[in-house]
């Protein structure tokens, strides 16, 4: 819902971007896991490599809190 007026907004600089049919607009990446849980920790591959991955689209939400 925020993020309609600035898509609309943009769109009308492509006035043939309304004609593609697009009726849903998705802020945010996709990025589950199988069992819905982040992997956040060490990377066992690479010494000194920190993963936090799998949040879907509150990472950057919560990635503040995510650090050591």
């Amino acid at each position: 819902d925020r993020m309609g007026p600035y898509v609309e907004a943009a769109m009308s600089r492509v006035p043939a971007s309304f004609d593609t049919g697009i009726r849903t607009f998705f802020c945010g990446p996709e990025s589950f896991t199988p069992d819905l849980r982040p992997i956040v920790g060490p990377a066992p591959e690479v010494e000194g490599y920190f993963v936090a991955a799998g949040l879907n689209s509150i990472g950057i939400l919560t990635g503040g809190g995510r650090r050591r």
